[in-house]
């Protein structure tokens, strides 16, 4: 009984040994791309699966991401919102954007995957860096909200990069939709053909396969 007991005890040192390595590493790739010094936020990213409503005071160490949008947001058709990226308690973006719902099966969730491209006073694309990734209009926020660890996409496409691929950049974030918070959610880049990120000569198109409909569609 007691050696079961130990055996338990070290499984579970061991589970926190490998989270809190998992954490530098982020962090330490985190602060790589934007050429700051690297900063461990295990207690933020433990909090982020708070329900929506106040956030842990932890989590104030993530980047915040404001949208406010008036009203409920479409699917598969953008509505013009405003927003406000803020690092540190800096702000790193304010401006105009285009809103929808995007996603299949993750819109069955409380918590929303959303997708949005950056707009200037014209209402054309407007190409930004957000949070030290590569100037672009297209953007994707993503809720891990069936990933527990909030991480597995995210150390997915870190890893990814490093073996010499491409694979979406990626930040943590938080969400304020219209004044309410709606959690920890990814801020990632949008899969196109583009020299920062699939970089492919033409007439390269990208096959998207939809889980939803059983079918496949292409994109130029």
């Amino acid at each position: 009984m007691n050696e079961t007991r130990g055996g338990t005890r070290t499984s579970r040192t061991g589970i926190r040994v490998l989270v809190t390595a998992i954490v530098v590493g982020l962090a330490g790739v985190g602060a790589q791309s934007s050429g700051a010094t690297p900063t461990v936020t295990i207690a933020s990213v433990g909090a982020q699966s708070a329900a929506a409503g106040q956030p842990p005071a932890a989590s104030k160490r993530l980047p915040r991401v404001d949208v406010t949008v008036r009203g409920p947001v479409p699917l598969e058709e953008q509505k013009a919102a405003r927003s406000q990226v803020r690092k540190e308690g800096r702000t790193v973006f304010r401006g105009r954007i285009g809103i929808e719902l995007r996603g299949q099966s993750s819109l069955r969730f409380p918590k929303k995957p959303y997708g949005f491209e950056v707009r200037d006073r014209a209402g054309d694309n407007r190409n930004v860096s957000l949070l030290g990734m590569p100037a672009d209009d297209d953007w994707i926020l993503y809720p891990p909200y069936s990933d527990k660890t909030l991480m597995r996409n995210v150390l997915a496409f870190t890893t990814a990069r490093r073996l010499g691929g491409y694979a979406s950049r990626t930040r943590l974030v938080e969400l304020w939709l219209d004044g309410g918070y709606r959690g920890v959610y990814v801020l990632m880049e949008k899969l196109k053909l583009h020299e920062d990120r699939v970089d492919k000569p033409e007439p390269a198109q990208l096959l998207e396969w939809s889980s939803w409909s059983l079918s496949f569609s292409i994109r130029t």
